[in-house]
């Protein structure tokens, strides 16, 4: 009996994957990990310019509080 006699004759059963299936999900595992990667690339650009704009605000906000303090003193 093959796999697929099995799997028509008990469906919900557990079934070892022959060598196609092993290549089919080999070739899936591949395309997920490689969406996963270029997912994970894209969040780690909007990290890197959320970043970005934090430490700008800063400087601003830095620079804001010296011109306001130089004009009290003045």
């Amino acid at each position: 009996m093959n796999a697929a006699e099995v799997r028509q004759d008990c469906p919900r059963r557990s079934i070892p994957l022959d060598a196609f299936d092993e290549i089919v999900l080999a070739s899936a595992l591949r395309a997920r990990l490689a969406h996963e990667r270029a997912r994970m690339h894209v969040l780690f650009e909007q990290l890197t310019h959320a970043r970005m704009l934090v430490r700008d605000a800063a400087a601003i906000r830095a620079h804001l509080r010296a011109a306001l303090a130089y004009q009290t003193v003045r």
